[in-house]
């Protein structure tokens, strides 16, 4: 099977992508590997990816963010 440099550029990135994805890394509950991710948090001076359910439940508590 023959293909076009730009096409097998394109499969590539979309292995390498699918390697490297990124999981939720919710501070308050550190076994959460979702992949759905809604936004990122600073806390405590990093940046960290929250999914959807996970952010859900934070957006509900009073939670303190640290300094």
């Amino acid at each position: 099977m023959v293909f076009a440099p730009c096409v097998l550029k394109a499969i590539l990135l979309t292995t390498c992508a699918v390697k490297h994805m990124e999981h939720c890394k919710n501070p308050w509950k550190n076994d959460c590997k979702s992949g759905n991710i809604q936004l990122y948090i600073e806390f405590k001076g990093e940046k960290l990816p929250i999914c959807k359910r996970c952010w859900s439940h934070i957006a509900d508590k009073e939670l303190d963010w640290g300094d």
